[in-house]
């Protein structure tokens, strides 16, 4: 039962962050924003890592055999170990090279307002996502027994709700590059 939930969390993650990957990835062609071509990217990488995920919850489902005694449950973490890697590697790499590029070339903001109306677009498929997941939640806690036990994977929340800077990052700019006109 459990794995079937997280399996449908895993689900909702990779549906929102391709979401948010498609409307990223035409904000930033319509703009020519290279924040926003990482911002799509960094997405995109979120949803391969949902599908990594769903693998490695699968394979850890495999059952004992001669070389593995004792299962394959820990394939689990090892497979959330190459999401994080992949989290700061590539999602990062790309951040650090877009930024380090436009110091170098420095592109002025042409269509900020694009810029909110993915961010609005995004708290919406973040926000459904988040609700999908509380109300999974929920569902869990109640139907356990009555000492309150809850299954471990949701203690510390979802791996879904990320904090993004980008509202910050996009207004402060827009903000900064208003003052030197």
């Amino acid at each position: 039962m459990a794995d079937q939930h997280s399996k449908l969390v895993v689900y909702a993650a990779i549906a929102g962050n391709a979401a948010i990957a498609v409307t990223k990835f035409v904000a930033a062609a319509l703009t020519g924003s290279s924040a926003m071509l990482s911002e799509g990217i960094h997405s995109l990488v979120d949803t391969g890592n949902g599908l990594l995920l769903l693998l490695g919850i699968h394979l850890s489902k495999r059952p004992a055999d001669r070389e593995h005694p004792f299962g394959y449950g820990a394939e689990l973490y090892f497979w959330s170990l190459i999401v994080a890697v992949l989290i700061f590697g590539v999602g990062g790499g790309v951040s650090m090279y877009e930024g380090v590029l436009h110091l170098l070339h420095p592109v002025e903001v042409s269509r900020p307002t694009v810029n909110y109306i993915v961010i609005a677009i995004a708290i919406v498929f973040e926000g459904t996502t988040c609700l999908h997941v509380v109300r999974l939640k929920r569902r869990i806690i109640f139907a356990n027994d009555s000492s309150g036990n809850t299954n471990p994977e949701w203690e510390n929340g979802s791996p879904i709700l990320t904090h993004e800077p980008i509202p910050r990052t996009v207004g402060l700019y827009h903000l900064a590059s208003r003052d030197r006109k």
